[in-house]
């Protein structure tokens, strides 16, 4: 008989059905847990554990743009027709699942409880494998099929069977029919995104033997997935020991493949596989490590070694091991290198986690300048801890709320000085090694020193700030203006009249304009033109703030008008106050029962009419001596105040920390040659 010779060709002739042992209709249920994309991944594994380095996945599409068919063709060894009862096995219980030991530190073979050859079931109909193995150096071919509607049974143990020529090579091709939920537009994208997150790092650890996955011949692609890659060098000294090294950091997180280090010998055989310290740490840092040395040509992973059962059964042989201080210095040299890796990572994903949380509202947002420093505090310690440990914030797990309830919790440790409780609970939720116990109490302890450091550095500010406004209203001899010197620093300096406010207007701005900024900032109103009836709408005001408390309901408003300092102030000033307060109380849109208005005009000195003395006299009754009040009535005052008046409430609000912070004031205070060189020392500070 010749290799050519036809035994039999067609499974029409096969008429002996094999059954496949399966639990009843439950396979289907366990079946359905896989998507096409797993699926068609299982026969890909299949050819590369049946020796394979080429896989060919092709697809063909009728005029109607659905798929006729699917097919996926290996070099691998096929499947010999005396083994098909084992290749077949019960389901759960292919023979690939018996050495599990060996499976977990190696990455062939891959395939696992006889599920892979069944898959089919979740995107075709019909299953025909024609599959080429070798026996007796002699070459044979014959068909297997199954079918969707009848899982518990195969036809091939009995198919006819076909000697075919030697230098054709081993091979097996799966061809699937009756195909549902792909598409050719679904295998280039979704198929294709998984293959590459499946396979990348499987292709790279056998890229010397040149391991191959195509689509329609289009080679696929795995250095797509690559974020980062470096090759280094690592040598044992005491032993001369060499180890190349390639380290790959993926953009994706892989299907089902943890963060290892592979073992490679210099064959390019991997002898070992085994998680990296930084795998599955909640932070997105996904990474290979491809360790390649003479040194694991004879190597043995279990942790003791006898050489009584070593394969090539000699005692003279000598097996390295995980024990070896070569191996031990390796993975120690790498750990310390993948942190190194891991660090920029971190500080991008922790700046992310920031953003996000801060978009969301998960951060409480600074209301004034005293809350800045400990506001970038709280943010500097979310992003410490999640450079720590990253899980500790349950990324994709957790909730808005939960995550809220958990900064809210950081943000009132650090307000209450009981920092050291961040560890513990941190500790509890997920323990820490003794590392991250002490870059947590060093994150603490910096994160405090940064805070007070902000926090002088905006009191010296403010001094610099008060000390260029005195000398722009009270040097005389600056001849200082309004607009250009005074509106100027304070439009970039309205703490000065108090903290948490919000700047609506300034710079001259009408009052339509104004109103449609504040509708904006108090309900988040679509900018557009406000129409006014007042007579006085084109009026102008220097400064409009506003602060809304969310505790009370309460919205606290402020108009201030600006007097250079070369103007004394009466009772025409004072009428230009009171016509900005009629203004405002005209239109409903600027009132409500939670609204408070305080109207101030500021300048250096009172004329000599009395007039301003008398008003404040007659309104000291209301319990605010000293404070300038010429007007009060349900929600509305009106206040006449001095620079030195104003300038003597800032101190007071900064003295207590003044005292403890000890600075130095007076060496702040510089001298000043034009009123243009204060007002730009005060912006610029």
């Amino acid at each position: 008989m010749t290799n050519s010779t036809v035994l039999k060709d067609s499974l029409a002739e096969a008429t002996v059905s094999d059954e496949i042992q399966l639990g009843g209709d439950g396979v289907k249920s366990i079946l359905s847990a896989y998507s096409p994309q797993e699926s068609i991944a299982e026969y890909i594994w299949n050819g590369f554990d049946a020796g394979a380095t080429s896989i060919d996945i092709s697809y063909e599409e009728n005029e109607l743009g659905s798929l006729n068919s699917i097919t996926i063709v290996d070099n691998g060894s096929g499947i010999p027709q005396g083994l098909l009862s084992v290749k077949f096995k019960p389901f759960h219980e292919s023979e690939k699942a018996l050495n599990k030991t060996d499976s977990r530190h190696h990455s062939l073979v891959h395939g696992k409880n006889g599920v892979g050859r069944l898959t089919f079931f979740t995107f075709a109909n019909t299953a025909r494998w024609t599959t080429v193995y070798e026996k007796t150096h002699k070459l044979y071919r014959y068909d297997i099929k199954i079918e969707s509607s009848d899982l518990h049974s195969y036809i091939g143990a009995h198919s006819p069977v076909s000697e075919i020529p030697y230098e054709q090579g081993t091979s097996t091709k799966v061809t699937f029919e009756g195909i549902r939920e792909l598409s050719s537009g679904s295998i280039e994208t979704t198929v294709k995104q998984y293959l590459l997150q499946e396979f990348c790092w499987f292709l790279e650890l056998f890229k010397d033997k040149m391991f191959s996955i195509s689509i329609n011949g289009s080679p696929l692609d795995y250095r797509e997935m690559i974020a980062d890659e470096r090759d280094e060098k690592i040598i044992h000294d005491a032993t001369s020991t060499c180890f190349d090294v390639k380290y790959i950091q993926w953009k994706k997180k892989l299907n089902k493949e943890f963060s290892r280090y592979y073992l490679i010998d210099s064959t390019g055989k991997e002898n070992y596989k085994s998680t990296t310290l930084l795998n599955n740490k909640g932070d997105k840092f996904y990474h290979s490590v491809y360790i390649k040395s003479d040194y694991f040509d004879m190597f043995s992973y279990e942790d003791k070694i006898s050489h009584d059962q070593s394969p090539l059964q000699n005692k003279e042989q000598k097996f390295n091991s995980k024990q070896d201080e070569e191996f031990k210095y390796v993975i120690s040299e790498m750990n310390e290198y993948l942190r190194r890796m891991r660090s920029p990572h971190l500080q991008k994903m922790a700046d992310d986690l920031v953003d996000r949380y801060e978009k969301d509202n998960v951060i409480p947002k600074a209301n004034n300048s005293w809350e800045i420093p400990r506001n970038n505090e709280l943010k500097a310690l979310i992003k410490g801890v999640y450079q720590i440990q990253p899980k500790i914030f349950g990324e994709g797990t957790s909730s808005i709320e939960q995550k809220k309830t958990f900064v809210h919790l950081l943000n009132a440790l650090l307000d209450s000085n009981q920092r050291d409780q961040v560890y513990t609970i941190i500790d509890a939720v997920v323990r820490l090694d003794d590392q991250e116990q002490k870059q947590l109490a060093n994150l603490l302890k910096v994160n405090k020193l940064d805070a007070i450091i902000q926090t002088i550095k905006m009191i010296q500010d403010r001094y610099v700030t008060i000390d260029a406004l005195k000398a722009i209203v009270f040097n005389d001899d600056f001849n200082s203006r309004e607009v250009d010197h005074v509106q100027r620093v304070l439009d970039h300096n309205f703490w000065v009249f108090g903290e948490e406010y919000n700047l609506v207007s300034s710079t001259e701005a009408k009052f339509e304009k104004a109103l449609s900024e504040y509708l904006y900032i108090l309900h988040g109103d679509k900018k557009q033109s406000v129409i006014m009836e007042s007579p006085d709408k084109n009026k102008e005001m220097d400064l409009f703030l506003c602060r809304q408390s969310l505790e009370n309901n309460r919205i606290n408003n402020l108009v201030i008008e600006l007097k250079r300092p070369s103007i004394l102030l009466g009772e025409d000033e004072v009428s230009q106050i009171k016509r900005y307060q009629r203004t405002i109380f005209s239109d409903s849109r600027f009132n409500g029962d939670n609204t408070y208005w305080d109207f101030m005009l500021v300048g250096n000195r009172y004329d000599t009419s009395g007039y301003i003395e008398g008003e404040i006299d007659t309104n000291k009754g209301h319990g605010e001596k000293g404070k300038g009040l010429i007007f009060s009535k349900d929600n509305c005052k009106i206040y006449v105040r001095k620079w030195s008046d104003i300038f003597a409430d800032v101190e007071c609000r900064h003295n207590f920390l003044e005292d403890k912070l000890k600075t130095e004031r007076d060496r702040l205070a510089s001298d000043y040659a034009n009123a243009d060189e204060a007002t730009e020392r005060a912006i610029k500070k």
